[in-house]
């Protein structure tokens, strides 16, 4: 369940004038990421689990149960904090007023190093960016990576993936919705919080 898929809407959206392009400022820098224990389990919007994978966890669901280590990237990792990105870099590819932003894994021990998450950042620091979806699922299974910018980092930091109705997690086929969430904070490394809190909120004015 790792995250590597960098999404060419970006580009097109750009092109065809569909993309805001104020943005938050600078929001660019390295990261350092935790995440809370555990992953949050929903099956048609209501939550039914919260599990840490690593120890053969199994989840009940409706169609049946779920053994949760086959979403990890790693056969014997904990999730999510051993298959997630613990470090990240943040750029603007383009100019940093506009929305658009990428997020790097610089992580050497999880997933690809260097791949790349595109997205986009509103002007209060919000932000939402494609991790990519899945082709077993025919589009229907997309994963999102969310939070807000602060000047020390990132808060509300969530890292979700949606499976719809007719998707196979596992070994179940899904008769229903399925979400699975894990939230995340974010450290900014080196900020100087008095002048980046100066710049988020000029940003917003």
């Amino acid at each position: 369940m790792s995250l590597s898929i960098r999404p060419a809407f970006l580009a097109l959206a750009l092109l065809t004038g569909c993309l805001p392009l104020d943005g938050a400022g600078d929001v660019s820098g390295d990261y350092t990421v935790s995440y809370s224990p555990g992953w949050d389990i929903f099956e048609d919007g209501a939550q039914v689990a919260r599990v840490q994978s690593g120890e053969g966890a199994q989840v009940q669901l409706s169609e049946g149960v779920l053994v949760f280590d086959v979403l990890c990237s790693e056969a014997d990792a904990t999730c999510p904090d051993e298959a997630l990105w613990g470090e990240v870099e943040v750029a603007h590819p383009l100019k940093q007023e506009t929305a658009v932003i990428e997020i790097i894994n610089r992580d050497p021990e999880v997933g690809q190093e260097g791949a790349i998450l595109g997205g986009l950042v509103a002007q209060d620091g919000a932000f939402t960016a494609v991790a990519g979806a899945d082709p077993r699922c025919g589009g229907l299974a997309v994963g999102t990576v969310s939070g807000t910018f602060t000047a020390e980092g990132i808060e509300e930091g969530l890292v979700a993936w949606s499976f719809g109705q007719g998707c196979t997690v596992g070994d179940l086929e899904l008769d229903g919705e399925l979400r699975i969430e894990a939230s995340f904070e974010a450290t900014l490394s080196g900020a100087d919080t008095e002048d980046a809190a100066d710049e988020v909120e000029d940003a917003a004015l």
